[in-house]
């Protein structure tokens, strides 16, 4: 994160901002966000103990306390890619054809997503087990 691309994405009426592993050490950017109003999110592969404790960062971690989430190893974009494709499936419902764009999603939209989770663990310092099961392509 950035405090001038946090800027323009307020100026712009962006309310929400996800930055991937390295956001949960930005903690000054994270209370610029807020001063911002805009909300944080830092997906993150590593457990709630490691994280530094700030009060303006909101992590999230498949290593959360009562997280019941399969795969606990997800790399940062995998989980990111996660929350993109429950995002899109909620949506789909609120377009003007759903059908039409739930078949753009699984067509088009979620295969290129996945370029860039399939690159994403190669030089992510992530625990090897993040190399398998769902983090595995």
């Amino acid at each position: 994160m950035q405090s001038s691309v946090l800027a323009e994405a307020a100026a712009a009426g962006i309310r929400l901002v996800i930055s991937v592993d390295t956001g949960i050490r930005a903690v000054a950017e994270a209370a610029e966000a807020r001063v911002l109003d805009l909300t944080s999110s830092s997906p993150t592969i590593t457990s709630p103990t490691a994280w530094s404790p700030s009060p303006t960062a909101s992590p999230s971690s498949t290593h959360q306390p009562g997280c019941t989430y399969p795969c606990k190893n997800l790399c940062g974009a995998a989980v990111v890619f996660k929350l993109a494709q429950a995002l899109l499936a909620a949506a789909a419902p609120l377009t003007a054809d759903p059908d039409a764009f739930r078949t753009r999603t699984r067509s088009v939209l979620i295969p290129s997503f996945l370029k860039l989770v399939a690159i994403a663990p190669s030089p992510t310092p992530s625990p090897s087990p993040a190399k398998t099961g769902r983090s595995r392509l």
